[in-house]
């Protein structure tokens, strides 16, 4: 027999299944051809070089990352700039908010304009960050975390045999991924230094090493932090409600695996939901992940948004993050026996985030993001020893967590700053490397799969050059 959320879960399904069958019927919608594009086609479908790269962990997981290079600057050295995203997100968030690619955008300026200026036409920084950034002249890398759309691989389990696979949380993709990431991309490029700017947990997991790790502060320069996670105990709404409850948190560690993976059936819901009447579904999806800010949300683009998320994660990252929210941000508990064997005491350690070098540092916040605003901010600096290089507000009072890689005027507010920070920083080589011709590279003709994996410890990458 079920409990009251086996029997609420169960509901749900059946609910969602014959929603999916039947409303297509009912609704004819025609698709926006931006809609589950693959990555590398999409790219270059916007006129840039795209590249898949695979890093292989040192635990066997294999990521797939994404590179993006402008033909304007193929022959040119190019500054690394790795861009990370957040939870249930992919590398594609990065290049998805507006129609066009990177370049300045000379449209009207909506009446809802929450700062109640430009309201004529008058140029615009761009609002896909990872063209942006190719067409300023970066080389611009976008891993994607384990167990995502893009980086379910692994050189010894199957994950859709092995439950096993799906024994992960943020703890593995700040110790695991992210140093993983970093020596790949070094290799590649032969550049000492990496600019990193990482979104919602994409701060969180570089956060976690530069306090593990603080040799990592002499690589990551500059470290910009769009809507920081630190510390979720003073989080005032969206998740939290979900996140808290233990008895749904015990189940869903019980039954692990994947956690809303990017499965066929949901490919139905941007064209039966978001460009539909009920795109108020998406909306209150979005005010979930973050808060909303109605103004800064281009609703025809909602389909476009909702065929790439969610990217899927571990139901044992989600259970990491109701321990972020009901203690501190600790190593993951696994209960105080398993905890005894792998931390040598009952309680899992607290990440010592005052030891982190923050000298090249920057955060943006905004007032209305649910999960960094202005108390968390607070709990941050008191946190933090030393001070950052600077610290970023959004203006707009109303600004959330999901503005920062959709919002409509994201490319002022938040890329153009991003844009002043970057220059600063200049390409840094590694001893003994000359600057790499950016279009010669050797690798794997195909992706590596389960049953024919990667030596273990090496890095492959496939490479398609258009």
């Amino acid at each position: 027999m079920f409990n009251k959320h086996g029997n609420y879960l169960d509901t749900y399904l059946w609910t969602v299944f014959l929603f999916a069958i039947i409303f297509p019927v009912i609704i004819k919608c025609e698709g926006d051809p931006d809609e589950f594009v693959p990555p590398l086609i999409y790219i270059q479908s916007r006129g840039y070089i795209g590249e898949s790269h695979y890093i292989t962990t040192e635990d066997g997981y294999i990521l797939q990352a994404h590179r993006i290079i402008s033909p304007k600057y193929v022959h040119v050295p190019k500054k690394v700039v790795l861009v990370q995203h957040g939870l249930l997100l992919s590398s594609m968030v990065f290049l998805v908010n507006s129609p066009g690619g990177g370049e300045y955008f000379h449209g009207p300026i909506e009446d809802k304009d929450p700062v109640n200026h430009y309201r004529d036409r008058h140029p615009e920084v761009g609002n896909n960050l990872g063209f942006l950034l190719a067409d300023h002249g970066y080389d611009v890398w976008m891993p994607n975390s384990r167990g995502n759309t893009y980086s379910t691989n692994h050189t010894k389990m199957s994950p859709f045999k092995d439950k096993k696979y799906w024994n992960f949380s943020y703890d593995e993709m700040a110790f695991k991924d992210l140093p993983a990431s970093i020596s790949y991309i070094q290799y590649k490029t032969g550049q000492s230094e990496i600019a990193y700017i990482g979104h919602s947990q994409g701060t969180t997991i570089a956060f976690m090493l530069l306090s593990e790790r603080p040799e990592y502060a002499s690589i990551l320069k500059p470290l910009i932090m769009l809507a920081p996670i630190m510390n979720l105990t003073t989080t005032k709404d969206g998740l939290k409600h979900i996140l808290t409850d233990e008895e749904l948190m015990k189940d869903l560690l019980a039954v692990g695996g994947p956690f809303l993976p990017h499965a066929s059936l949901l490919e139905l819901f941007p064209e039966v939901v978001c460009a539909t009447k009920l795109h108020f579904i998406c909306t209150n999806v979005l005010q979930i992940m973050g808060g909303l800010n109605v103004a800064q949300l281009n609703i025809t683009r909602l389909p476009v948004y909702f065929s790439y998320i969610p990217a899927g994660t571990s139901a044992q990252n989600v259970v990491h993050y109701k321990q972020m929210i009901t203690k501190r941000t600790q190593f993951f508990d696994f209960g105080p026996e398993k905890n005894m064997a792998k931390y040598g005491r009952s309680e899992p350690p607290d990440f010592r985030f005052d030891r982190m070098d923050t000298s090249n540092m920057v955060m943006f916040w905004s007032e209305n993001d649910l999960f960094c605003g202005a108390e968390e901010m607070d709990a941050v600096r008191r946190t933090l020893r030393r001070p950052l290089m600077a610290e970023y507000r959004v203006p707009d009072p109303l600004w959330s967590h999901m503005d920062f890689l959709f919002g409509r005027q994201v490319g002022r507010f938040v890329h153009g700053p991003v844009l002043g920070i970057l220059k600063r920083y200049p390409i840094v080589w590694l001893p003994g490397r000359a600057p790499q011709n950016s279009r010669t590279f050797s690798g794997h003709s195909n992706p590596p799969t389960a049953s024919h994996p990667l030596p273990p410890g090496k890095h492959f990458d496939r490479v398609r050059i258009y």
